[in-house]
C-alpha cells in the first residue's frame, strides 16, 4: 500500500526548475523587487487615501507592496452595491486601470 505525501509530481526535484527558481530568486534579489513594490504600494496607498478625502464611494484603501485594494460603496446610499462595483469594473476595463 501507498503511503500519502512523498514524491509524486514531476515537478518534484527536477534540477532545471530548481535552477530557473534559483535565477528568478537572483533576479528579484538584484533588481530589488520587493523594495521596489513596498515604494509603488505606499505611493499608491497615499495617492489613493487622498482621493478617498473627496471621494464619498471609497470606504478602504488597504494593500501590501503593490498589491493594493479599495473598497467602494454606493456613494449616495452608503451601503455595499454589487451594480455600483460593476459599473467601477467595467470603467477600469476600459480605461485599462489595472488586470
Amino acid at each position: 500500500m501507498r503511503q500519502r505525501g512523498g514524491l509524486g509530481g514531476t515537478y518534484a526535484g527536477n534540477p532545471l526548475a530548481v535552477a530557473a527558481a534559483h535565477a528568478v530568486l537572483d533576479v528579484i534579489a538584484e533588481e530589488q523587487l520587493c523594495q521596489r513594490a513596498e515604494q509603488l504600494g505606499s505611493h499608491l496607498q497615499e495617492v489613493l487615501n487622498r482621493a478617498r478625502a473627496t471621494c464619498p464611494a471609497i470606504v478602504d484603501v488597504r494593500g501590501r507592496g503593490s498589491m493594493v485594494a479599495v473598497e467602494f460603496n454606493d456613494p449616495q446610499t452608503g451601503e455595499p452595491s454589487p451594480e455600483f462595483t460593476r459599473r467601477c469594473n467595467r470603467k477600469r476595463r476600459r480605461t485599462a486601470c489595472c488586470c
